[in-house]
C-alpha cells in the first residue's frame, strides 16, 4: 500500500526512520503565556505531522495538536491561541479533522499562525484555517500546497541480486503499487485519482479557512514554495499571493534565537489589531 501525503517533496526524507507516534490519546494541555490581552494558549507544530498523538523534536501528532486547540478555545481564561510552526507538512491522514478544529476554535476566540522557518503543504493547511497567519522571519517558507505519493519499483534490482518475489493474494487490485513489480498503467490511473482526490479535498478545505485563496488560486500555485521576502526584487511573494498576512523584520533576516520573542511579539501586535 502507497500512503499519500501533503509534505514538501524535498522533505520526504524526514519522515523515514520515525517512530510511529500513539494511537491512544494522549493527555495534553497547550502552555500559556500572559499577553496584554489576557492569556495566550501556545500550540507547537512542528517536524513531520503524522496522525495519533505525541509530539518530539522530528514530529508532531495531528491528535495533539487537536487536542490542545479544543482546550484552549473551552478555557474562559484563555483569550487567544498561537500555534507556532516549523513544519513541512506530513500525513493527509488526520489532516482534515485538525483544520476543522482549528477553524471551530477561530470562531470562538482569536487564533494566530506564526510561521517559524517553514509552514508547507499539510503544516500551511493548519496555518490556513488561522485568523491570521504571520511569517517570523523575511526567510521563512510557505506554501506547497499540494499531494504527493511515491512508488519506488524495486524489481530489476532484486533480479540483479538473483531474488524473485512471489506475490500471493487474492483480488486483482491487491498488489497495485506493490515494489516489487512496475507499476501498471490501470495502477498509476488509480493512485493518480487517489491523489486528486484527496487534493480537491484540502485545497477545499483550506479555502473555506482562507477564503481569500479560491481552490482556482491554489491550483494555479503548482505547489510551488514561496519565501517570505525576495531580496532582489524587495516584493513579498508570500503576502503578495495572500498566503500570510504579515512578514516580520523584512530589514533583514532575523538571528534564529529571537524568533520566540518575534512570534509572540507579532502574535500580540496582531490581537491588538483584531481588537481595536
Amino acid at each position: 500500500m502507497i500512503e499519500a501525503y501533503a509534505i514538501d517533496p524535498l522533505r520526504l526524507e524526514a519522515l523515514s526512520g520515525l517512530a510511529p507516534l500513539s494511537l491512544s490519546p494522549l493527555a495534553s494541555r497547550p502552555t500559556v503565556r500572559r499577553s496584554a490581552k489576557g492569556l495566550a494558549a501556545m500550540v507547537a507544530v512542528n517536524g513531520s505531522l503524522q496522525p495519533g498523538y505525541g509530539r518530539s523534536d522530528r514530529a508532531t501528532g495531528y491528535g495533539t495538536v487537536t487536542m490542545e486547540i479544543e482546550a484552549a478555545a473551552a478555557d474562559p481564561a484563555v483569550t487567544s491561541i498561537e500555534m507556532l510552526i516549523s513544519s513541512p507538512g506530513g500525513s493527509i491522514a488526520g489532516l482534515v479533522p485538525t483544520m476543522r478544529a482549528i477553524r471551530k476554535a477561530r470562531a470562538a476566540k482569536p487564533v494566530f499562525a506564526v510561521v517559524a522557518g517553514m509552514a508547507c503543504s499539510a503544516a500551511y493547511a493548519l496555518a490556513s484555517q488561522a485568523t491570521e497567519i504571520v511569517a517570523s522571519d523575511p526567510l521563512d517558507l510557505v506554501g506547497s500546497i499540494g499531494v504527493v505519493m511515491v512508488h519506488i519499483d524495486i524489481s530489476q534490482a532484486l533480479g540483479q541480486a538473483g531474488i524473485k518475489p512471489s506475490l500471493i493474494y487474492a483480488g486483482a487490485r491487491k498488489v497495485d503499487g506493490s515494489p516489487y513489480q512496475p507499476l501498471s498503467p490501470e495502477a498509476e490511473k488509480r493512485l493518480q485519482n487517489e491523489v486528486d482526490n484527496a487534493a480537491a479535498i484540502v485545497f477545499a478545505e483550506i479555502s473555506a479557512g482562507r477564503p481569500r485563496l479560491s481552490v482556482e488560486a491554489i491550483k494555479k500555485m503548482e505547489a510551488a514554495v514561496f519565501q517570505s521576502f525576495d531580496s532582489k526584487t524587495g516584493r513579498r511573494p508570500a503576502l503578495d499571493l495572500g498566503l500570510v498576512d504579515h512578514v516580520v523584520g523584512v530589514a533583514g533576516p532575523a538571528p534564529r534565537q529571537a524568533v520566540a520573542a518575534m512570534w509572540s511579539a507579532a502574535a500580540a501586535a496582531a490581537s491588538e489589531r483584531l481588537a481595536s
